[in-house]
C-alpha cells in the first residue's frame, strides 16, 4: 500500500478511535523502511506514490507492539472542557455547540455500525465497533440529558 492507501484504510477502519494524520503515515513509513520493517515494492507511481509491503521482521515487530502493556490513556474531550467552563459561554452558543457535537456523534455512530456490519465475521473488530457504538450512544444520551437540564 502507498501512504495514501494506508491513510485511507486507517480512516475507514480504526481511524474512528486512533487518529493518525497523513504526515504521520509518511513519516512512519520512512522510519519503518529504515528499520527494515517495511520495504518499498516498486517504482514511484502517479504523484510520486510509493507502495510498501510489511517485511517478516515488521510483522513480528507489529505483533510484539500490539501485545504490549497498555500505557495510560490520553483523554482530550473538547465537549467536556467546554461544558466545564459552560458558565462562561452564552446559553444559546452552548446549546449550538452541544447540538453540533451531537451531530458528529450521530455520524460516528453510523460509522461504527457500518464497521460492525461490514466486518461482522471478525469478533475483535466487532467488539471494537460495539465499544464505539456504546460510547456514541452514551455521549448522545449525555448531551440530550444535560442539554435539557441546562435549558430549564
Amino acid at each position: 500500500m502507498s501512504g495514501w492507501d494506508l491513510s485511507h484504510a486507517i480512516t475507514q477502519s480504526f481511524g474512528h478511535f486512533w487518529i493518525v494524520t497523513s504526515s504521520q503515515v509518511y513519516r512512519e513509513l520512512k522510519a519503518l523502511e529504515t528499520l527494515g520493517l517495511v520495504t518499498n515494492v516498486g517504482p514511484k507511481g502517479p504523484r510520486d506514490r510509493l507502495a510498501y509491503r510489511i517485511t517478516p521482521a515488521g510483522r513480528r515487530e507489529f505483533k510484539r507492539w500490539v501485545a504490549r502493556d497498555l500505557e495510560d490513556e490520553t483523554r482530550r474531550v473538547p465537549v467536556l472542557l467546554t461544558m466545564f467552563f459552560g458558565g462562561q459561554v452564552p446559553p444559546k452558543r452552548l446549546a449550538a455547540i452541544l447540538a453540533a457535537h451531537r451531530e458528529v456523534l450521530t455520524e460516528q455512530l453510523a460509522g461504527y455500525r457500518a464497521v460492525e456490519q461490514q466486518l461482522a465475521d471478525d469478533p475483535y473488530v466487532r467488539a471494537t465497533a460495539r465499544y464505539g457504538i456504546a460510547y456514541c450512544r452514551m455521549a448522545i444520551r449525555w448531551i440530550d440529558t444535560e442539554g435539557a437540564a441546562l435549558r430549564q
